[in-house]
């Protein structure tokens, strides 16, 4: 008797269960959507016109007209392909909620650089996605500039942008970027007048202790205005290029610096002039070694 009531019940629920799967499909066939709700996830306010409003008139625009419309004839997937094209989106996900509604959930572009490139100017997000910089965009990001190509993408300068996100006192020295290839990447310091050749992308945390020493125990004593373009992308050396108008300097002198408890501490400045004369003028190179208190 007990076996023979198990097997009604379980008859009774697997019979409720299909019952229950074939009305709620059928119900679904026939429901009609309610409405779109739209979430702006983290908003930017350097973005202002994102907007659940803006994103409302984006549906209209962009033929998705939705409201009144049966929800099997919708697709979710075709809404978020087409917004995620759009050069404001980061992220967007679209689906329907139990009341019927179709929500829209969507995140503002995240741009991390400007890029000035000939005539052309815009932002990219890190995935590259270009932005035109219009005046909808009030934006505090690093400024690059360049010839990019499809080789030569913006995006392979991420490495540097991040690095000055996470070292504030690297980030305070450099106003802009210019990036001649993958192998001479400058940074245009806030000390007019002078640039900076990292050369690659490869140890930056050393190349700006580099830069940072050069500032404090060189330039006081050359002078501020006495160079005009300091080269790092060689190991275990600065070549600071000398300004044409400065005085001639005198060769091989040696400058002591006065650290020589510090690690790695610049012992001395090997001086060198160097005359280019595939040039119509002569370019005056300073050669500054940097030799360490150890013999590595």
């Amino acid at each position: 008797m007990k076996k023979l009531l198990f097997y009604i019940s379980t008859i009774l629920v697997v019979a409720y269960v299909i019952g229950s799967f074939f009305w709620t499909s059928a119900a679904r066939r026939d429901a009609t959507c309610s409405g779109i709700v739209v979430t702006v996830e983290n908003p930017n306010d350097s973005i202002r016109f994102i907007t659940d409003k803006f994103i409302l008139s984006e549906m209209n625009r962009l033929g998705f007209n939705v409201k009144g419309k049966r929800l099997v004839n919708i697709s979710e997937e075709q809404i978020e392909r087409t917004f995620n094209k759009q050069y404001y989106v980061e992220h967007v996900q679209c689906y329907t909620n139990s009341d019927n509604s179709l929500c829209i959930d969507l995140e503002p572009i995240q741009p991390v650089m400007r890029v000035f490139d000939g005539n052309q100017s815009y932002y990219i997000n890190r995935a590259g996605k270009h932005v035109p910089a219009n005046e909808g965009f009030f934006l505090d990001v690093p400024v690059v500039s360049g010839h990019f190509s499809k080789r030569f993408q913006p995006t392979q300068l991420l490495p540097l942008i991040d690095f000055l996100s996470s070292h504030p006192e690297a980030d305070e020295m450099v106003s802009a970027i210019n990036a001649a290839n993958p192998r001479n990447v400058y940074i245009i310091p806030q000390m007019a007048g002078i640039t900076v050749n990292l050369g690659d992308l490869s140890d930056l945390d050393k190349k700006f202790a580099k830069l940072k020493r050069f500032y404090q125990e060189v330039l006081p004593v050359k002078g501020w205005d006495f160079y005009d373009t300091i080269t790092l992308k060689w190991h275990g050396q600065i070549v600071a290029s000398k300004r044409i108008n400065t005085p001639r300097l005198k060769i091989q002198q040696d400058v002591s610096l006065g650290h020589e408890e510090s690690p790695d501490p610049l012992v001395s400045v090997a001086v060198s002039e160097v005359s280019d004369t595939t040039r119509k003028h002569t370019i005056h190179q300073t050669a500054i070694k940097i030799w360490k208190t150890r013999n590595t």
